[in-house]
This record gives C-alpha cells, sequence and structure tokens, in this order.
C-alpha cells in the first residue's frame, strides 16, 4: 500500500526551526520545504524529466516570500507543464530570458537600431530630419516602454502630441516612422510577431496638410520692403534671397558650401546626397545656374563667411550652417507673413512669374529640382541648361525690379 504524505499546515511552516543539519517538510506531489541550518526556509519541487525521466529539483522560493499557498500554485502549475512534456526547469529559464530581452529591449534602443540601418541606405540629411521627429514626438511617450508593449494605445497618445498641435505633416511622418520602427522589430530583429500599429492612423480624423502659401509676383516689392526694414539679421536676409534667387528648398539653401559653387562658370552645383530623393532622381546632383543677381548676392555673402565652409555659416549650430527654418520663422515672425508666406513656398512665387511669362513648363520643373511626371518624361532626358539659365536670369532681372521699388518706396 503507497505510503500517504499529510499535506503541511501553515503552522507546521511558521514554526518549523533551524537544526545543525539541513532537514525536509514534506508536503507531497514534489513539493517540500527545505530548512537550511541558517534559518533559510526553501521551497523545492522534485520531479522527473519528461524526456529523460532523470530526477531534478527546482527552486521555488524562501518562505515566507512565498507562502505555502503560493508553493502549491506554483507547484501545481509546473505538474501541468510535465503533463504536456514541457521540463518546468528550461521552461522557467526561457521565460526569464525572454522577459530580460523584453524589459531590455525598449523603443528607444530598437529605434537606436532602426537609425544604425539606415545609415548608407539614405541621405544623412533625411535621417538626422527622422530622427529629429523621432526624438520630439514618439520618444517622449515611448521611449522606456519595452518594444512588446507598444499597443495601439499607447502609440495614439504619442502621436496626439503632432496631431493636437495641427502639425499634420510631422503627425504623419511620425505615423510613418513609427511603424518603421515597429516594422524593423517584427521583420529584422524578430521581437514581436506582428506591429500592433500597422492601422493607428485610424484611430485619427484626418488632419489637412499644411500647405506652404505664398503670396503674388507682383506683391514682392511689398515683401521686399518689410524684409529690409525688419529686425533680421543680415546673415539670414542674404539666406532668403538666395532662395529666392535661385529656387531651391530651404534645406538645400542652408547647406549650400563654398565648394559646390563654380563663379567662373556661373553655376552652382548640389550634390544629390543634399537634394530631396525621390526613385527618378536618387544619387543626381542638381545644377543651378546663376544668375547676375545670385553672383552679385553671393559677393556680399561672401563679405561674412568666406572664411567658412558653408555659405550661410552659424557658430550656434552643431552643424556649422543655419537651420532650414532659419528662413520661415524671419519671414513668419520678423517680417509678419504668417499663413500669408512661407519659405518653401517662395518656389511657388517663381514658379507662377515663369509660367505667367510663357516659359516652357519642363524647363520649370528642372529649375524646382522637380521629377517631370507621365511619358514625357519617361523619355525627356534633357537638363535644359540654357534655357534655365535664361528662366532664372529672367526670374532675377523681376527681383532685382521688386527690390529698386522697395527702396524708392522707402525713400
Amino acid at each position: 500500500m503507497a505510503r500517504m504524505t499529510k499535506p503541511l499546515t501553515n503552522t507546521e511552516v511558521n514554526n518549523a526551526k533551524s537544526k545543525e543539519k539541513n532537514y525536509k517538510l514534506i508536503d507531497g506531489n514534489g513539493l517540500f520545504l527545505l530548512i537550511k541550518s541558517n534559518d533559510v526556509k526553501n521551497w523545492r519541487f522534485r520531479y522527473k524529466r519528461p524526456i529523460t525521466n532523470k530526477e531534478n529539483e527546482i527552486s521555488l522560493g524562501n518562505f515566507p516570500s512565498i507562502s505555502l499557498a503560493q508553493a502549491r500554485d506554483m507547484r501545481d502549475e509546473f505538474l501541468t507543464l510535465i503533463a504536456q512534456g514541457i521540463d518546468p526547469k528550461q521552461y522557467r529559464e526561457q521565460a526569464e530570458k525572454n522577459e530580460l530581452s523584453r524589459v531590455t529591449n525598449t523603443f528607444k534602443s530598437v529605434a537606436e537600431s532602426w537609425k544604425e540601418s539606415k545609415v548608407g541606405k539614405i541621405k544623412d540629411l533625411t535621417l538626422k530630419k527622422y530622427w529629429g521627429i523621432i526624438g520630439n514626438y514618439l520618444l517622449p511617450t515611448l521611449a522606456n516602454y519595452p518594444i512588446s508593449d507598444i499597443t495601439p494605445a499607447l502609440a495614439k497618445k504619442a502621436l496626439e502630441i503632432p496631431y493636437q498641435q495641427g502639425k499634420a505633416e510631422m503627425y504623419r511622418k511620425s505615423v510613418k516612422l513609427l511603424n518603421s520602427i515597429l516594422n524593423y522589430a517584427v521583420y529584422s530583429l524578430f521581437l514581436i510577431p506582428l506591429n500592433p500599429c500597422i492601422k493607428i492612423a485610424t484611430a485619427f480624423e484626418p488632419l489637412k496638410r499644411g500647405k506652404n502659401p505664398s503670396i503674388k509676383p507682383d506683391e514682392l516689392p511689398e515683401f521686399f520692403d518689410k524684409l529690409i526694414n525688419s529686425n533680421t539679421d543680415l546673415l539670414t536676409k542674404y539666406l532668403i534671397q538666395w532662395q529666392l534667387l535661385t529656387m531651391v528648398r530651404p534645406n538645400e539653401a542652408v547647406t549650400a558650401e563654398w565648394t559646390d559653387i563654380d563663379e567662373d562658370k556661373e553655376l552652382w552645383v548640389i550634390p544629390a546626397h543634399k537634394m530631396k530623393q525621390t526613385k527618378a532622381n536618387e544619387n543626381i546632383s542638381h545644377i543651378v545656374p546663376l544668375s547676375k543677381q545670385a553672383l552679385s548676392l553671393l559677393k556680399k555673402i561672401k563679405s561674412l563667411s568666406s572664411h567658412k565652409s558653408y555659405l550661410f555659416y552659424s557658430s550656434r549650430s552643431r552643424d556649422g550652417y543655419l537651420n532650414s527654418q532659419t528662413a520661415n520663422k524671419a519671414i513668419r515672425d520678423n517680417m509678419g507673413y504668417k499663413d500669408r508666406q512661407t519659405a518653401h513656398g517662395m518656389r511657388k512665387i517663381a514658379s507662377t512669374y515663369l509660367h505667367e511669362k510663357g516659359v516652357i513648363p519642363d524647363v520649370i520643373e528642372m529649375c524646382l529640382a522637380h521629377t517631370i511626371k507621365g511619358i514625357r518624361g519617361v523619355y525627356n532626358e534633357a537638363e535644359y541648361i540654357p534655357q534655365r539659365k535664361e528662366a532664372l536670369q529672367m526670374w532675377g532681372n523681376f527681383i532685382e525690379q521688386c527690390q529698386l521699388k522697395a527702396i524708392v518706396n522707402d525713400l
């Protein structure tokens, strides 16, 4: 007849005293309390491993941190695992490993790994811009959460920051970057089985995309009058004029280097890595023919920063050049053009003027470094340098007239 084991009572466990040698109090079904000579009471579970059938022990923790009831629950859980052919010790080790991985792989650490994976694959300036968005809108909320704990509700809380501020473009890019990081965790690091936020945008009502408003060409004299009389510093004034004359994007303007400009040939060659990248113009530099007005302005800029690498040098920036939003801020705050004109929108003024003058649309698109769309774009590989030079000179002449009117009005 099998020997029956009487289950332990709480009183027996509480009153158990240490002796010179270690001894056991048996509860049954593999569970026992080991009373050590140093007064430690350790719950242990003895079992036979499912495959090898060899005896093994596993510690469940010490009493009173682990009560009798808790120890029995753990034993019952392990017995269930054994019935399923699972070794409790291996199961616990794997669980601990998974938990360590969970708490170690935070959203921030995964985002940093994602950033490293993009080096050399996308432009440095673009990656820097993306990381700035991640730092401003995603990390403040998500940084310290394990990547496996990122839920749509948590992600929505982070995305509320740009959304509530009405920053449509920043909100959209934040959604895109969030999903890029989570997809990286799924398919590159294999940390989570799926991206839970793939449809997070459906949690928000659509935001109207921010536009780049622009004034009409005939409003430029007033624009120059306000620029002249604003408290904007001289280099930023030159930056605004340079961007107007060359029809480039804000980021392309501030990153201009003296080595990119050939004054003898009257050309500014913007390297491909500084250009807005699309599938069509990837790794293609952009040539800007310099008008007489642009060359004249260049001499003024040189008087301020000829000893530096960048035309629009800034000692306050670790990059060495003015922030791409510098011109925008001056136009909005110093000149009073909020909701009327942006730095990027100055390209639209030039485009409008040149279209009104009957310049070939493809030439204007090339001046703007736009990809020519449709079948015409597929077969048209012409760079139109002579035509672009003529168009930009026409535009430069018009700007000069507007500046003269502004000066006359101030007299």
